[in-house]
C-alpha cells in the first residue's frame, strides 16, 4: 500500500527517455506545468516520501539504470526502501518517424528478435513500478537482486547509436567474477534484444563470449526476448523484463519468443548451437536469471536476479484492498 510509505525515508528513482506527454499537454498549453522534472517531484509529493529522488535518462536502459542506482542506495543505507519506476507512453508520431529514419523501426510492426529477417522493433507502452526493500523488512518477496552493475561504451568509431561488444563483455565479466558465479552454469538469460541487426548481433556476441566459451557448459544457453512478445517499451523495458523474470520464478515456465523463424547467420552462438532462442514454453529449473539491458548512446546495465521459490495459486488473485485499481479491457 503506497500510503504505508508516508513520511518514511523512501527514495523515488525512475527512468524514462521520452516525455511525449509534454507534447500532448501542449494542445492546451494552460494545462502544462511550466517547471522542469514534474514527474520526479509529483510522486514524492503525493505519497509524502522523504528520501532522495532521481530521474535517469539513459535511453532504453533508463529504468534499469534507475534500478541499479536504487540497489546501491539501499545497500549503502542511504534509504530504507526505494520505489523504482519506468514509463513509456507513445503520443508523438514524430518520435516514431525519427526512429524509422534511423532504420530502427520494423516495417511490418514486429520485433523479430534473433531472426534472420529482423528489421527493427515495434514501439510499445508500459508504466511499471516495483518496491525495492531489504529482505528483513519485506512482507512479500518475489525475487532477490544478487548484484548489478553498469558502465558506458564511451567513444565508438561506428557512431553513438552503435553498441559496443567490448563494453558489454567487460561489464558481464567483472560482475560474475565479483558475484563468484560461474556463467557457464546458468541455463537462461533474459536479453535486451530489440530486433535490430546491429544490436542483436553485438549483444549476443558479448553474451556468447561470457556464457558459452567455457568448456564446462554442457547444454545451450536459452535466450529470452521479451520484446518479441510486447514490443520495445524503451525507457521502461528493463523493468518489464524484471516482471517477466518474476513470472518465470512463480510459474517455473519460460514463455516462448514470438516471430522467430530462421536463425540470424550473424549470431555465432545460434549458428554453432551453444545458444538457443526459446521457441516453445520451456521448464525453468535454475536458481538465477541474468538480465541484460543497454541503451541508445552507450549505457549498459546487467543484473543477476535470484529466485525466491514463490508459487502462484488461485488465492493470489483475490483483491482485498481499498486501493483503487485501473482495469484495462481490450
Amino acid at each position: 500500500d503506497p500510503a504505508s510509505l508516508r513520511g518514511s525515508n523512501s527514495g523515488f528513482y525512475y527512468g524514462s527517455c521520452f516525455h511525449e506527454t509534454d507534447n500532448a499537454f501542449n494542445e492546451n498549453i494552460s494545462n502544462l506545468p511550466r517547471y522542469k522534472n514534474i514527474y520526479t517531484t509529483q510522486i514524492p509529493y503525493f505519497f509524502d516520501l522523504k528520501g532522495p529522488i532521481f530521474h535517469y535518462d539513459t535511453a532504453c536502459a533508463a529504468s534499469f539504470s534507475a534500478l541499479n542506482e536504487a540497489f546501491y542506495a539501499l545497500r549503502h543505507g542511504l534509504v530504507d526502501q526505494v520505489l523504482v519506476c519506468g514509463f513509456n507512453v507513445c503520443l508523438n508520431v514524430m518520435i516514431s518517424l525519427q526512429f524509422a529514419d534511423l532504420k530502427m523501426i520494423s516495417k511490418i510492426g514486429l520485433s523479430r528478435c534473433l531472426d534472420k529477417q529482423a528489421d527493427g522493433f515495434s514501439r510499445s507502452e508500459a508504466v511499471i513500478s516495483i518496491l525495492l526493500q531489504r529482505r528483513k523488512h519485506a512482507r512479500r518477496v518475489y525475487g532477490t537482486i544478487v548484484l548489478s552493475t553498469s558502465n558506458t561504451d564511451g567513444y565508438k568509431i561506428q557512431g553513438i547509436n552503435f553498441p559496443s561488444v567490448d563494453a558489454q563483455r567487460n561489464l558481464m565479466a567483472k560482475l560474475y567474477a565479483k558475484a563468484n558465479i560461474d556463467p557457464s552454469k546458468i541455463d537462461y538469460i533474459e536479453a535486451h534484444t530489440t530486433g535490430t541487426q546491429a544490436g542483436d548481433s553485438v549483444e549476443m556476441k558479448a553474451i556468447h563470449d561470457i556464457f558459452c566459451k567455457d568448456k564446462n557448459r554442457d547444454k545451450p544457453l536459452l535466450i529470452g526476448c521479451l520484446k518479441s512478445n510486447m514490443g520495445h517499451a524503451e525507457g521502461a523495458s528493463g523493468l518489464c523484463a524484471l516482471a517477466k523474470a518474476i513470472l518465470i520464478f512463480q510459474t517455473l515456465k519460460i514463455p516462448r519468443n514470438l516471430h522467430f523463424d530462421e536463425v540470424n547467420p550473424n549470431i555465432e552462438g545460434l549458428v554453432n548451437k551453444s545458444m538457443k532462442a526459446v521457441t516453445e514454453i520451456t521448464d525453468f529449473n535454475d536458481e538465477v536469471i541474468p538480465l541484460n539491458c543497454f541503451g541508445f548512446g552507450g549505457s549498459n546495465v546487467h543484473l543477476i536476479f535470484r529466485n525466491h521459490k514463490y508459487r502462484l495459486s488461485s488465492d493470489n488473485y483475490k483483491i482485498c484492498t481499498p486501493i483503487p485499481r485501473l482495469v484495462i479491457v481490450c
